[in-house]
């Protein structure tokens, strides 16, 4: 809220996540700072004030918020990933299990049309999943509840997971 004294834009690259932003956005705002204070300072600065129809509300972020719904499109999905993956974390149910996916590449086109949340196979990369555009990502990594870190692979092989399985809605 208030009139605007400076701004700094940052891309965000396609394979950046909100952890990899943190460290970028704090170096980008120190600096911001201390030149919107210098420029302030010397009489240099010229308050804007600030476009509220551009304005948005940011919520505490929620558990729920990173459930993922591969009815999404590929990318979609891809970028909730990237979004929530750190904090609140990003989950999917398979076989009843609530697990917790570590790591995911980026969307890839799908040799076949099957329903969102599939998974389409396991290989040595991890879990393919069809998405709601006829796209697949891949989760390399999981972590189901009072466990470690896996490859999806390994954790594919010592329970059962085969593909035809559908991804569910965790409870959390």
């Amino acid at each position: 809220a208030g009139d605007v004294l400076s701004v700094a834009k940052l891309a965000i690259g396609p394979q950046e996540g909100a952890a990899d932003l943190v460290p970028k956005l704090a170096q980008l705002g120190a600096d911001l700072l201390c030149k919107t204070l210098d420029t302030l300072e010397k009489g240099e600065v010229l308050p804007q004030p600030q476009d509220e129809s551009a304005a948005s509300y940011a919520p505490l972020l929620k558990k729920t918020h990173g459930i993922a719904d591969f009815s999404l499109p590929a990318q979609g999905v891809y970028d909730r990933f990237r979004a929530f993956h750190e904090r609140p974390g990003f989950y999917a149910a398979l076989k009843g299990q609530t697990l917790k996916l570590l790591a995911m590449d980026a969307p890839r086109q799908a040799s076949g049309a099957d329903s969102p949340g599939t998974l389409v196979a396991v290989t040595s990369e991890g879990f393919e999943i069809s998405c709601g555009d006829s796209k697949n990502v891949i989760i390399g990594q999981v972590q189901a509840a009072g466990t470690k870190a896996m490859p999806a692979a390994d954790f594919a092989r010592g329970h059962g997971i085969l593909p035809g399985m559908k991804f569910e809605i965790p409870v959390l």
